[in-house]
């Protein structure tokens, strides 16, 4: 959960093949808020406009290298339930 503005989670990941992965999160939140992903230089901050429960929301596409990764997603803007990651 990241229940305040400015709370985080890092996650490593581990690619068996580069390329571009759509980022998708798996989200509830009772008001408006912002979520950013971050990955290296990278950081695509992405609007909840409206209340949602536990659901998807695309966050950006991000290039990942083969191998190993690390990802940030953060709370930008208010608070939410931050439930699930998936990559496409």
């Amino acid at each position: 959960m990241l229940s305040k503005e400015g709370e985080w989670l890092k996650y490593t990941l581990n690619f068996t093949k580069a390329g571009n992965y759509n980022v998708s999160a798996k989200l509830s939140s009772d008001h408006p808020s912002k979520l950013s992903v971050i990955l290296g230089n990278k950081t695509i901050t992405t609007p909840i406009k409206e209340s949602v429960r536990e659901t998807w929301v695309m966050l950006g596409k991000f290039n990942f290298k083969k191998g190993i990764n690390t990802i940030m997603i953060k709370a930008a803007a208010g608070g939410l339930e931050f439930h699930q990651l998936k990559f496409d």
